[in-house]
């Protein structure tokens, strides 16, 4: 955060350039919140992307499969598996043509979330996708 704190002040076109070029920056700071949200295991996050998903990698099928996979996480997180589940398997596809390890590593992230619901058919058709994912 001090990073975007220091680039937001330092103000110079010319200067390094903080963060993605597929996320807009005013998004890109609260999709990393977000994202801590998620990782620390809360659904707090689903309200900070909701909004953002349809600008979020116009240009970048991996942002946009990533940040799907977070969303995902935190509907799971929120004891909501039939949205985590429904995210996945939308982008589980996607995912093969893109040649990512980022990409598979997110998407895997859900699983221990979705391990709550270990009867569900949705979550063991998710598990099995991205046991063939890899």
């Amino acid at each position: 955060m001090d990073f975007f704190d220091r680039a937001a002040r330092n103000g110079e076109e010319d200067g390094p350039v903080v963060g993605q070029y597929s996320v807009n920056d005013p998004d890109l700071l609260a999709i990393y919140e977000a994202t801590c949200q998620v990782y620390l295991g809360g659904g707090d996050a689903i309200e900070a992307l909701v909004p953002r998903m349809k600008g979020i990698g116009n240009g970048s099928p991996r942002t946009r499969i990533i940040t799907r996979a977070k969303l995902a996480h935190a509907y799971a997180n929120a004891g909501e598996p039939a949205l985590a589940c429904g995210l996945i398997l939308d982008v589980v596809d996607e995912a093969t043509t893109v040649d990512s390890q980022t990409t598979r590593s997110e998407l895997h992230r859900v699983l221990p979330a979705l391990a709550r619901w270990p009867a569900r058919d949705d979550a063991n058709e998710v598990r099995h996708r991205l046991g063939v994912l890899g």
